[in-house]
C-alpha cells in the first residue's frame, strides 16, 4: 500500500514483547496478491545490491527490532553482507495452495 502505520507491523514499536513471530499469526495482514506477514518480523533478503562495492545486499520489510518507515521500503531499506547472520534477517518461502 501507499501508507505506513507502525501498529500494522510486527515490530518493537507495535508489540508488547517484540520477537520473530510465526507465519499466519495475524491473518488480517494480507496483501493485494494474497501474501501474508509482509510487514516486519524479519528483514527479507532481496536479490539486488544495496552497495555492491561494499558487498551489501538489500534486506527490506523491516524487522521485529526496528520500525523506521524507510526500512519497510525496498528502495532505501538496509544493506547486509550475505555471508553474515543476524536474528533480524531471513528469507521467505512461498507455497502455492493446490486445490
Amino acid at each position: 500500500g501507499g501508507r505506513f502505520h507502525p501498529a500494522w507491523t510486527s515490530s518493537c514499536f507495535s508489540r508488547p514483547s517484540a520477537n520473530v513471530e510465526p507465519v499466519m499469526d495475524y491473518p488480517i495482514d494480507e496483501s493485494w496478491c494474497g501474501a501474508y506477514d509482509m510487514a516486519g518480523s524479519m528483514f527479507e533478503w532481496l536479490d539486488s545490491w544495496f552497495d555492491e562495492a561494499r558487498g551489501l545486499r538489500h534486506v527490506a520489510g523491516g524487522s521485529w527490532g526496528r520500525a523506521e518507515p524507510k526500512l519497510f521500503r525496498i528502495q532505501g531499506g538496509q544493506g547486509a553482507r550475505p555471508t553474515g547472520a543476524a536474528d533480524e534477517y531471513g528469507f521467505r518461502l512461498v507455497m502455492r495452495r493446490t486445490e
